[in-house]
């Protein structure tokens, strides 16, 4: 018994046998079976008509819809996996960040730091030092001096013994307070040089 055909690209119908030619005369489109014969499509509306042409000429490639669907859905969920990496790893860089801040803040807020700066406060302290044992020096010179110990009480007049004494005194004492100053100074500013070049060499 012959069917109804339906040609895939003009829509037209065709009654061919369920055996005979698959392609349309007309241009060459091939040719979908309805599933109904003469009689049972002359009896259908002209709306169902269309709506088989339809169905055929226009197909719903429900394999290909499906395809797409997980397509974007693997695109969507890649996007949102991508996303998600991105805010953990800045959540991380932002915590790593103000964990730093915040030690670094606890260290300066430390008041105490006697390891801070050591070759700068090695050089005040040598200042320091130097210009208190000059002061001590010529104040235990002067008293030397002004006291003239080496008078053995029988002369009130300086002796020359108790002036060389406490220019003695006041000499070395400011000799030593100098040359301790100057040691101090040198170890204070090979701290400041070594420290600098620590600073360089991580920079680098």
């Amino acid at each position: 018994m012959k069917k109804v055909f339906i040609c895939s690209k003009c829509g037209k119908a065709y009654l061919n046998d369920e055996t005979g030619i698959r392609f349309c005369p007309d241009d060459g489109g091939t040719l979908i079976s309805t599933g109904f014969d003469e009689t049972q499509w002359s009896e259908m509306s002209e709306e169902a008509q269309n709506n088989t042409v339809n169905a055929i000429i226009h197909p719903t490639n429900r394999n290909q819809e499906i395809a797409d669907a997980l397509k974007s859905a693997g695109s969507a969920l890649g996007n949102a996996a991508k996303m998600t990496g991105e805010k953990l790893k800045n959540s991380l860089q932002t915590e790593a960040s103000s964990e730093n801040r915040s030690s670094d803040s606890k260290i300066s807020s430390f008041a105490f730091q006697p390891y801070k700066n050591v070759g700068g406060k090695l050089c005040e302290i040598s200042n320091a030092l130097c210009l208190l044992g000059c002061i001590i020096s010529v104040v235990l010179g002067l008293i030397i001096i002004s006291n003239n110990p080496f008078s053995y009480g029988y002369s009130s007049d300086l002796s020359t013994a108790s002036v060389i004494c406490g220019v003695l005194v006041i000499a070395v004492g400011c000799f030593i307070s100098w040359l301790t100053s100057v040691f101090m100074n040198a170890m204070g500013v090979i701290v400041i040089k070594l420290g600098d070049i620590e600073k360089n060499t991580g920079a680098k």
